[in-house]
């Protein structure tokens, strides 16, 4: 607990206060790759970046960044097999990886930006978007729901996995150290690694898929 407090921002960090309280006053645009990468590993829950996605952000007229959304490649295969039973493309579908608003943001930031990415990924030639929502950390798709979101199915046998004590995703396990299951993992990093113990709720799985597309 001492080294997480020591590594976390300030509290002034994590608010946002010249925002106002309309969010048509703020500007919607991409973000630069290392300025979410930035935010994501300082400020989400997870401390963890993806490095291949398209960000967008929320910006007050100051240019203070007030929400971020990043949208990435599908490479989960079992939101894939989803898309293809449900016949949609999934080649064509991305996966909301990471959404984060600080302290201060107006009321319905989430669902507010997540609609301005929809129609720009859209126009790219979107024809879907996923995502995870964790029950575990009390999270319930309200945003998501708000934003013409369905709950499309869930994704059982959630397990966290930690690295020296920390928390760790699979794909950066996988990045870090091939892919393996947890036995692999224990043979290779001994004492290390470690899995949760306790049972876990199923992940959510939520989807918006689009009428057309625009070329």
């Amino acid at each position: 607990m001492a080294e997480l407090a020591h590594e976390l921002p300030a509290w002034q960090e994590w608010c946002v206060s010249d925002v106002g309280s309309s969010l048509r006053s703020l500007d919607f645009r991409e973000v630069e790759c290392s300025r979410a990468h930035e935010v994501m590993e300082r400020f989400h829950y997870l401390r963890s970046a993806r490095s291949d996605g398209r960000a967008y952000g929320l910006h007050t007229e100051s240019n203070r960044l007030v929400a971020l959304c990043v949208s990435s490649p599908l490479d989960v295969v079992h939101i894939e097999v989803l898309q293809r039973r449900r016949g949609r493309p999934a080649h064509l579908t991305r996966v909301v990886s990471r959404v984060f608003a600080f302290s201060g943001s107006p009321k319905n930031t989430i669902s507010f930006l997540l609609s301005r990415v929809a129609h720009v990924e859209a126009n790219r030639g979107v024809t879907d978007l996923v995502t995870y929502v964790n029950p575990n950390m009390g999270f319930k798709g309200v945003s998501y729901r708000a934003s013409a979101w369905q709950l499309l199915g869930n994704e059982s046998g959630t397990t966290y996995r930690y690295l020296d004590g920390r928390y760790i995703t699979d794909r950066h396990l996988a990045k870090d150290f091939g892919r393996c299951d947890d036995l692999g993992y224990r043979t290779l990093l001994g004492t290390r690694f470690a899995v949760s113990r306790m049972q876990l709720n199923p992940l959510l799985i939520f989807g918006i898929a689009f009428s057309h597309v625009n070329s």
